[in-house]
């Protein structure tokens, strides 16, 4: 039985642990080894004070260890920030003891928030926040599972391009109707996620990776009210649905880019923009795209080269801009709102270049190519894998953690698609 939340103070979970293995900095900012010896353990917590002790993950802001037996064991949880350091984070304990794969809270401090309690805890899951002082059961994953954590770990995930899909309108092309009279037929061969690539409106110069608004389905497929049902369809048969996210770039057609080509101040650094060398008459520098393109395209209405490391007709967003971003989340949410169980998203390599615009030099590696189409005939020093892209998704997996915790829903997935050697 869960013991109260009103009375216990996170101090006191420290006395769970055998005093003789405290040190003064394990307890800094919250209490002193000489006020544990005159404390007596709380009522409510004396029964997981057993067996052996094991230290788990210690750091500078987190104190956690074990107390076991051969038939019981539990984990206990002290963060340590203060109120100012109110980042979510996440942990994994899995391995740190024996087999135990998850837990349920069964003691909690003051500070935790009882609605975030979930029926288990993966331990390769664990989400704590500021403050928050507990005590997990533990158990082995095959005890009661549930697969609200690892569920994109056991099975199958089946990517489905829409648009060769099952017709059900006889245009030609699939169609969300068309996949839900599927889902009989997906499910009998023991699929249990859905991935699908773009679905968003799209001029479909680039099979849908050039998107004019990413918050709407392309009417070739239906409607954003078809969307909610085939969701609704989906979950009903305890599967789940992820779908392509692609952060990296727009279509020319979408309304930021066309109010950026007519000088809107609240939209011209949604995208990288250069003036060009030699008063313009030159590229910036000689960078070339994945598509066998320059990466620059002069814009006649600007008078000024935009950037694209795909076709001329997607040009790239500018994520040193947190107006981006923040309009990047403001989309994740609109569709972690409607029920999406995650996004593989699209091209991370790309979304940050260097923004000293040095040229890239050819590849010694690559032989008889023509350096003025093949992008392998370069090192892509300075448009691929650049830092900022790789923090970018640290940042994207915390929002999908801290989005979880306040909305006690499973993990949110978020694989990403990295052609790369690093």
């Amino acid at each position: 039985m869960s013991s109260s939340s009103s009375n216990i103070t996170r101090e006191a979970f420290f006395l769970l642990a055998p005093l003789k293995s405290l040190s003064a900095e394990h307890v800094k900012d919250i209490t002193s080894i000489d006020d544990l010896k005159k404390a007596q353990i709380d009522d409510h917590l004396v029964q997981y004070s057993i067996g052996e002790y094991k230290p788990a993950i210690i750091t500078d802001t987190l104190f956690s260890f074990f107390r076991f037996t051969n038939e019981q064991a539990y984990l206990i949880i002290i963060d340590k920030r203060s109120k100012s350091e109110s980042e979510l984070r996440r942990y994994n304990f899995y391995g740190l003891l024996d087999t135990y794969g998850k837990g349920k809270i069964v003691a909690f401090s003051s500070t935790y928030p009882s609605k975030q309690m979930k029926k288990s805890i993966n331990l390769t899951n664990v989400l704590i926040n500021q403050g928050h002082a507990f005590v997990l059961e533990l158990v082995q994953f095959h005890t009661d599972y549930d697969d609200s954590q690892d569920w994109w770990m056991r099975d199958v995930i089946y990517e489905i391009l829409l648009a060769s899909y099952q017709d059900s309108n006889n245009d030609g092309i699939g169609d969300i109707h068309g996949l839900r009279q599927r889902l009989d037929y997906i499910q009998s061969i023991g699929i249990k996620t859905i991935w699908l690539t773009p679905i968003y409106p799209s001029p479909w110069k680039d099979y849908g990776y050039d998107i004019s608004n990413f918050c709407d389905i392309d009417p070739r497929f239906g409607t954003l009210e078809d969307f909610r049902a085939l969701i609704k369809d989906i979950h009903s048969r305890k599967m789940r649905i992820i779908i392509d996210f692609v952060p990296n770039h727009t279509s020319n057609e979408h309304p930021w880019f066309q109010a950026a080509l007519h000088n809107d101040p609240n939209y011209i650094d949604y995208y990288v923009w250069h003036e060009g060398k030699n008063n313009g008459k030159d590229l910036p520098t000689n960078w070339l795209g994945a598509s066998g393109q320059r990466m620059w395209t002069y814009s006649s209405e600007r008078d000024m080269y935009y950037l694209h490391q795909f076709l001329d007709s997607q040009p790239d967003l500018n994520f040193r801009n947190e107006k981006v971003i923040n309009e990047m989340e403001k989309i994740l949410r609109f569709w972690l709102d409607l029920g999406v169980d995650g996004f593989r998203v699209d091209a991370v390599r790309h979304l940050i270049e260097n923004d000293q615009y040095r040229d890239e030099p050819l590849s010694q590696d690559v032989k008889d190519v023509d350096p003025n189409v093949m992008y392998i005939a370069y090192n892509h020093t300075e448009t691929a894998d650049q830092s900022g892209s790789y923090e970018l998704i640290r940042r994207w997996r915390k929002f999908f953690d801290q989005y979880a915790y306040e909305n006690h829903r499973d993990y949110i997935l978020l694989v990403t698609e990295v052609d790369t050697t690093i």
